[in-house]
């Protein structure tokens, strides 16, 4: 089988088109698998640029039902860079690092995400924050009510996928073999 697709990518793609779909179902807002799924590819995927597309991929599907926003490109560049922090544990997976690379992926989110409010006031006629030290001050901390639901579902969606992957490597390791 060609490398790029073996057994182990293609569970990965699943769980990840898996996770980004569960964007679908109610939940509470900022409560999604988003982040998670980023992490879970950069770390289990070993081929880098694959796992840079694939989630981002699913993300933009799943955002062609949401609609897109004037801030997509920061969401976008988070979800990367979140990737890259799976890089950085994928032959260092344990809870600690696990647990570390998720709580510092919701930190890249948020400050990322929320400096973009600030930013596209920049281009956009109305901006919700002065384009200030001020403003950005303002853009972050308006973010803050929401960083719960982030933390919470980063660790949730995380326990979840890399549980399941390490779970099914124990069980049956021909399905997730590099």
């Amino acid at each position: 089988m060609n490398k790029a697709f073996s057994p182990r990518v293609l569970f990965v793609i699943a769980a990840v088109l898996i996770a980004a779909f569960s964007r679908f179902i109610p939940h509470p807002f900022n409560f999604t698998a988003v982040g998670a799924m980023a992490l879970f590819a950069g770390a289990t995927m070993g081929n880098r640029w694959l796992s840079l597309i694939v989630p981002v991929a699913a993300l933009f599907i799943t955002d062609i039902f949401f609609a897109f926003h004037a801030t997509m490109w920061a969401t976008y560049g988070s979800m990367m860079l979140i990737t890259m922090i799976g890089w950085f544990i994928r032959d260092r997976q344990n809870f600690i690092t696990i647990t570390a690379a998720s709580l510092v992926s919701v930190f890249v989110f948020f400050v990322i995400t929320n400096a973009a409010m600030w930013v596209v006031g920049f281009y956009l006629p109305v901006s919700f924050y002065s384009q200030d030290a001020a403003g950005l001050a303002s853009s972050l901390v308006m973010g803050i009510p929401f960083m719960g639901n982030t933390i919470l579902s980063q660790l949730f969606y995380t326990a979840i996928l890399f549980g399941a992957f390490h779970g099914i490597r124990v069980w049956k390791p021909t399905l997730v073999r590099a």
